[in-house]
């Protein structure tokens, strides 16, 4: 099958992130284009209730979603994460991995591709499909000057995407739960999280607005 896997970022509240529901209504565009194929998304976390996270990833569209939650994963931990998900992906065999191209992901996403000895073409601002069902991840190259159409000659297909890039829509569909148990012991944890503190913004987060208005000198 020609699946499609996602990462879904959750935020300090447990809240999926936006760029997740904008991948998967893109990666929904991109599975008309290929045969038998499907989307999974992936969730790591806490012990929490994900009743509201699973209704939330079928409104967009998605098939499946493989959720490993343990108390360990409270919080955000490079010895355990990118780790998780790698052994997610080495079991769905995905054609296609995206993720957002979030501090999170884009570690997760270096590390996967390196375990899997794969190509991992990062900050893409379109994807699409060939005539032979591959991945064309488009990306500013030169500084921005020019616009390059890059294809992974290995599987899986790996891209990385920013906020705000795709729009999502809603697409709902049939939904496949699977819950996932991984054995943390037998990782290495490197670091120890004593104690968090989040900075309160002091103005609103442009990533997520609908609408930017911009002025220069020019327009006084």
């Amino acid at each position: 099958m020609n699946n499609i896997l996602i990462y879904s970022e959750l935020n300090e509240n447990y809240i999926i992130r936006p760029v997740c529901f904008q991948l998967i209504s893109k990666a929904y565009d991109l599975k008309q284009k290929l045969k038998d194929s499907k989307i999974t998304v992936s969730v790591i976390g806490p012990l929490i209730d994900y009743g509201n996270i699973i209704s939330e990833l079928q409104e967009y569209g998605a098939d499946e979603v493989i959720i490993v939650a343990d108390d360990k994963l409270k919080q955000y931990n490079n010895s355990y994460y990118p780790e998780i998900f790698l052994r997610i992906a080495k079991k769905c065999e995905p054609q296609i991995i995206l993720l957002g191209a979030t501090q999170e992901g884009k570690e997760i996403a270096s590390y996967t591709s390196t375990k899997l000895e794969t190509g991992l073409t990062a900050d893409c601002t379109d994807l699409n499909i060939d005539s032979e069902g591959k991945l064309v991840s488009t990306r500013p190259t030169f500084g921005s000057q020019l616009i390059a159409d890059i294809m992974c000659r290995t599987f899986p297909q790996m891209a990385t995407v920013q906020e705000n890039v795709f729009k999502s829509q809603k697409h709902y569909s049939d939904i496949n739960v699977i819950y996932e148990t991984v054995d943390l012991s037998s990782f290495e944890n490197k670091i120890e999280i004593t104690e968090t503190k989040y900075k309160v913004a002091s103005s609103l987060d442009v990533s997520s607005a609908d609408l930017i208005v911009s002025g220069g000198s020019g327009a006084a």
